[in-house]
């Protein structure tokens, strides 16, 4: 694990963002820009790619705005901590920045010893959690992939971000799905729906539960969309399946 933390900056006016960039790494050792970004969708790819601990984004930016990015790194990646720059002293941006999970926002052009503030404050959160992921990264890719299979099976109901299980161990979903599949030979996505699949025809067979009840219980609020992923997995609906069971008295193989 390397000791200093990745940034990625963004900022659509190239001298601005180079100086942000200059700025972080002189006011802190603890962190290294690793990428400068001039619109919203390059930094969303440079975060995949990359994999930074800390975004600084201005507000205005082409494409995507920074507070558009933040609400979707929120979603993919959140672990990310995400700072907002900008010129607009407006309370407005402000409480959409915090909606967004912002650690902080900072007005243009950047105090030093703002950044400074920011930047400790930062650097001592991520070392603590550095700490905790330290000591989960000491199990195994086994362990870790059987602990992902025992959360899906006991959480079948609940929505499962895995970008989120994944930063728990301070790594990227594309790694948890890489050494998932290479233990499970399925990716966790594909585990999740196999699993809600085979519950719903325990509960549809041993149950007079509805349909709509059935596809709740499996995480699947939706009961166009269960039906839907119902029939592309075992290529008939769940009322045909009850139909069926109840007929063969046992669940029917896909």
């Amino acid at each position: 694990m390397e000791d200093k933390f990745r940034v990625i900056v963004a900022d659509d006016e190239k001298l601005i963002a180079n100086n942000i960039a200059m700025n972080i790494e002189k006011t802190h050792p603890g962190f290294r820009v690793a990428g400068i970004a001039h619109d919203g969708a390059e930094a969303l790819r440079m975060t995949e790619e990359l994999l930074p601990h800390v975004v600084f984004s201005d507000i205005k930016m082409p494409v995507i705005n920074g507070l558009e990015l933040f609400g979707l790194l929120a979603e993919r990646r959140p672990g990310i901590k995400k700072v907002i720059i900008s010129g607009y002293d407006d309370f407005q941006f402000v409480r959409d920045a915090l909606q967004n999970q912002a650690f902080d926002y900072l007005l243009k052009p950047v105090n030093r010893e703002e950044l400074r503030n920011t930047l400790e404050k930062m650097y001592s959160e991520l070392n603590s959690r550095r700490g905790e992921i330290v000591a989960e990264s000491s199990q195994s890719p086994g362990q870790i992939v059987d602990a992902v299979q025992h959360y899906i099976r006991d959480n079948l109901a609940q929505p499962i971000n895995f970008s989120a299980t994944a930063a728990r161990y301070g790594f990227s979903g594309s790694y948890l799905t890489r050494i998932f599949r290479n233990r499970v030979g399925i990716s966790p996505h594909r585990f999740l729906t196999e699993c809600r699949i085979f519950t719903a025809k325990q509960l549809l067979t041993d149950t007079e539960l509805l349909i709509r009840e059935v596809g709740a219980r499996v995480g699947y609020t939706d009961s166009f969309h269960f039906c839907k992923i119902f029939k592309q997995n075992t290529g008939i609906s769940p009322s045909q399946y009850r139909k069926k069971s109840a007929c063969s008295g046992d669940l029917i193989p896909e």
